[in-house]
């Protein structure tokens, strides 16, 4: 099996959200990836932060970073959004919700 990590896309914003109990950090964000749809996105867990290169790896691929959501109100939607929409299988247990659905 490869190391080489397959390219998931660009989070134009992100926020990471740390899961302390289990030791995880996710990240949720507004992903664009050439042929789909713009999508609010929460990603695998992440194993690798490359701050140089504005990149973070989780166990099935890379994504480069955008700008970052401090706004903890603007944080609080997208996980309610996530959460309240059927959200489905896009790549290796990352949960995406289009955003045309979610903007109902």
């Amino acid at each position: 099996m490869s190391n080489v990590k397959r390219h998931q896309g660009f989070l134009a914003q992100y926020f990471i959200e740390k899961d302390r109990s289990r030791g995880l950090s996710y990240a949720y964000g507004l992903r664009q990836q050439p042929g789909l749809p713009l999508h609010l996105i929460k990603t695998a867990p992440i194993v690798r932060f490359e701050y140089k290169t504005a990149r973070f790896f989780t166990h099935y691929g890379v994504y480069a970073m955008g700008e970052l959501i401090t706004d903890l109100d603007e944080q609080r939607l997208y996980r309610l959004t996530l959460a309240e929409n059927d959200v489905h299988f896009m790549d290796d247990f990352t949960l995406s919700v289009p955003l045309s659905l979610a903007l109902h």
